[in-house]
C-alpha cells in the first residue's frame, strides 16, 4: 500500500508541476521582447561602429533561430 500512496502522490506532483498555457506565452512574450531589445540595441551599436561585424552576424542567427524555436513552440510542435 505504501508504493500506492508514494505513486499517487509523484503523479500529482508532476501534474502540478505543468506550466499553465497563460506563464507559457506569458513566458514567450518576455523572451519575444528581450530578443527585440536585444537586437535594438546591437543595431545601435552596429551603427556607431562599435560591435565587430562578425559578432553581430552570429547574434542576429542566433535571434532567428531563437525566434523560430518559440514560434513552434508557440504553436504547439516540437522545437527543431
Amino acid at each position: 500500500m505504501p508504493i500506492t500512496v508514494v505513486t499517487v502522490t509523484v503523479c500529482l506532483l508532476f501534474a502540478g508541476c505543468r506550466p499553465s498555457a497563460t506563464g507559457t506565452a506569458e513566458r514567450a512574450r518576455a523572451e519575444r521582447h528581450s530578443w527585440e531589445s536585444t537586437l535594438g540595441l546591437l543595431e545601435q551599436e552596429a551603427a556607431r561602429g562599435a560591435v565587430p561585424a562578425e559578432f553581430a552576424r552570429q547574434l542576429r542567427q542566433a535571434a532567428e533561430e531563437e525566434r523560430r524555436k518559440a514560434q513552434a513552440r508557440r504553436e504547439g510542435g516540437s522545437e527543431p
